[in-house]
């Protein structure tokens, strides 16, 4: 049983057509395991048998092909331009090997074509040899470098993913522990509210019901008198009581005029809309440019960080207004948005600043020196700066005390 008997050359040609007799003869074949360099065949394990059974073939040099090695190395020593023939000339000339097709068709004129025997003699001591091993040694240092730092990182993505995970979860509950505490506050407020209002309900009822047990008394009274009473008892009750029935309806027109039914209502927040995720994710690349191979292994020149925001794939526009200064023409060229929520426009059709809150209503406008191009707003802070590219000059904005400072010369904005 044997792999495949291919290729045969005039050396030891008698006992290779012993053996391929004998494989013949049998019809089998199977994996090979070992290449007898000398005879140049590979051979299965009873081949290597039969072949270990002839004496002139024990001092024969084999190599065992269980390693990728070997198979690598038995590999190269067959032409990739045509398939089946064997390596075995070096054309100095173009430093390539060759088989014999390859001489016939590109290198028939070269006169530096020499036997891989020949041309091979000292190789092992050659100083090309030594490049090429240390060369090997420093990419297969560089390759560990590269696996190692591979597996570091995949390990620390792991990490890095269950940090985030508990970091969101974290964050969330933050989000409904602050929630409930608005919720309490704004019970809170509610309970204040109601207190206040249901108290002066109450005043106020205690003092009609005052004024309609005194009307009910007057009441009876001319009722009694005008049944049992005589004319003159009730001739003085009306007098006595004609300046307390005046001042009473003239109360009773005003409480009537001043009288409002006290109602209570909840407006909702754009709480809801306004949370569109609980934040982004961000990636950073670090690139080591510059890769090159010496004799520490591992070296890169440069190294550049690239970065990508991963923002949420569902989202909504959260709010549109028109934006209107005395009904002008307005050419928004610049969006400013401070500490506090203020929202700064930049009108380019106008020496003025817009303001607006954080509800988008109209809060002021700024005058500057020149009609602004574009803003920038301090990190954390409710200052900016304002460009004025027509006066050659920048300003100073403070959009919580509404103030501006005096235009400072640049020499080009």
């Amino acid at each position: 049983m044997v792999l495949e008997l291919t290729y045969i050359s005039d050396k030891n040609d008698a006992v290779r057509k012993v053996l391929q007799a004998m494989f013949k003869k049998w019809g089998r074949s199977s994996v090979a395991v070992k290449h007898c360099h000398d005879c140049e065949e590979t051979l299965c394990s009873d081949c290597f048998q039969v072949h270990d059974t002839f004496k002139p073939l024990l001092t024969h040099r084999i190599t065992d092909l269980g390693g990728t090695s070997a198979h690598a190395l038995m590999k190269s020593k067959f032409c990739t331009e045509h398939p089946g023939s064997k390596m075995e000339f070096y054309c100095t000339a173009h430093a390539c090997l060759c088989c014999k097709s390859c001489i016939g068709d590109g290198h028939s004129s070269c006169g530096k074509v020499k036997p891989i025997d020949v041309a091979s003699k000292g190789v092992k001591k050659s100083a090309e040899f030594e490049d090429f091993v240390k060369s090997i040694a420093f990419m297969k240092k560089t390759v560990y470098k590269l696996k190692e730092k591979t597996h570091q990182n995949e390990e620390e993505l792991r990490d890095n993913k269950a940090k985030i995970i508990k970091r969101i979860r974290k964050f969330k509950l933050n989000v409904l522990k602050h929630i409930d505490r608005i919720e309490i506050e704004l019970m809170t407020e509610v309970a204040s509210v109601f207190s206040s209002i249901i108290s002066n309900v109450e005043n106020e009822v205690y003092i009609i019901d005052q004024q309609a047990e005194h009307i009910n008394e007057m009441c009876n009274q001319y009722e009694y008198l005008e049944k049992n009473g005589s004319e003159s008892d009730l001739f003085v009750v009306l007098n006595y009581n004609a300046k307390n029935i005046a001042k009473n309806l003239e109360d009773l027109k005003v409480a009537l005029m001043s009288r409002a039914q006290t109602e209570v209502s909840f407006r909702k927040s754009n709480l809801i809309s306004e949370i569109n995720s609980l934040g982004t994710i961000t990636v950073d690349s670090i690139n080591e440019e510059g890769f090159y191979i010496n004799e520490t292994g591992f070296t890169a020149d440069t190294v550049s960080k690239r970065r990508q925001n991963y923002v949420p794939t569902r989202f909504k526009l959260d709010k549109t207004f028109m934006v209107s200064e005395n009904n002008a023409e307005i050419e928004i060229t610049g969006i400013g948005v401070t500490r506090n929520d203020r929202l700064i426009l930049c009108n380019k059709l106008s020496a003025k600043l817009m303001i607006y809150s954080s509800k988008i209503q109209y809060l002021s406008e700024l005058a500057l020196a020149g009609k602004p191009w574009d803003i920038t707003v301090l990190s954390d802070s409710d200052e900016a700066w304002v460009s004025i590219p027509e006066r050659s000059c920048i300003q100073h904005v403070d959009a919580d005390f509404m103030n501006v400072d005096p235009p400072i010369k640049v020499p080009k904005c």
